[in-house]
């Protein structure tokens, strides 16, 4: 790739900004197609505040881990705000959740904020959730709530 080539740092860090806006729109839409295509192949989902996850590595393994939230959750809310970095390669973003959980369950609300990071080619490498909310883990120790498939096993006494 030539220098003029190379997009500036601008037009990376909005190609990267608009990548995570798609992600959250996609995941508001149930289109798991569209949301694993924005993904590296290698990609992986991380939960560094969370000692009871464990990371999601491969596109595939990540569709595997969103499919059952998209088909599981009643009515999402998800306000996303994009706050890019200097470094045009990083993009965090505070995303308020809410959604229903249907039965006698409560609805879900929480805010999770996420690092992004991209590739060159604008796909995204790592989705770091920040999140270790007592309301989670609340949720998580339900009988009726299904288990994440990253649960890392004996983490959670009484579930998992």
């Amino acid at each position: 790739m030539s220098d003029t080539d190379t997009p500036t740092i601008e037009a990376t860090r909005e190609r990267n900004a608009s990548a995570v806006r798609r992600l959250y729109q996609c995941d508001r839409d149930r289109d798991l197609e569209t949301w694993a295509s924005l993904w590296n192949p290698e990609g992986r989902a991380t939960f560094p505040a969370c000692d009871y996850l464990d990371p999601v590595v491969g596109v595939e393994a990540l569709k595997k881990w969103m499919a059952p939230k998209h088909a599981t959750r009643g009515k999402v809310e998800i306000r996303d705000e994009i706050l890019p970095l200097v470094d045009p390669t990083r993009i965090l973003a505070c995303v308020g959740l809410s959604f229903e959980r249907g039965g006698d369950n409560p609805p879900f609300e929480g805010v999770i904020w996420v690092l992004f990071t991209f590739d060159d080619d604008g796909l995204i490498l790592e989705h770091a959730e920040m999140f270790d909310t007592v309301a989670y883990r609340d949720v998580l120790m339900r009988p009726t709530t299904a288990l994440p498939m990253n649960l890392r096993p004996g983490s959670l006494p009484g579930r998992g």
